[in-house]
């Protein structure tokens, strides 16, 4: 069995960017991630916060991503985000993530979606 866990418009101020004006300016990031896991029934049966995979630590290495790197485009930004995630839990099959860009165009918001596997799985 497997389940989704989510991580849905989470808003970050970071620094990223190929285009100039882009450069040493803060800009928000919307970021969306839907991680695929292994279903274990033993944990859901345990009902506890030690067998669980905690959402808090996910977000925080999304934040520590955007925090501590600067990326010039979203596609790196993204598969850095999506392998580190990957890496926390082995029993993450899949994450996909989307980053999305309100800041850069008046009329549209731009971004990316990228699906990461963990090829151990």
């Amino acid at each position: 069995m497997e389940y989704t866990l989510l991580i849905h418009d989470f808003s970050i101020k970071a620094e990223h960017g190929l285009l100039k004006k882009e450069h040493g300016k803060e800009q928000t990031f919307i970021v969306n991630s839907e991680i695929i896991c292994i279903f274990d029934s033993a944990s859901a049966k345990s009902d506890t916060f030690d067998e669980s995979v905690c959402y808090g630590n996910i977000r925080s290495q999304i934040e520590s991503i955007f925090k501590n790197h600067r990326y010039d485009t979203l596609e790196a930004l993204a598969f850095d985000l999506n392998t580190s995630v990957l890496a926390m839990n082995t029993n993450f099959i899949t994450i996909t993530t989307s980053v999305i860009k309100n800041e850069i165009f008046s009329d549209c918001k731009v971004g990316i979606r990228l699906t990461t596997n963990n090829h151990a799985k």
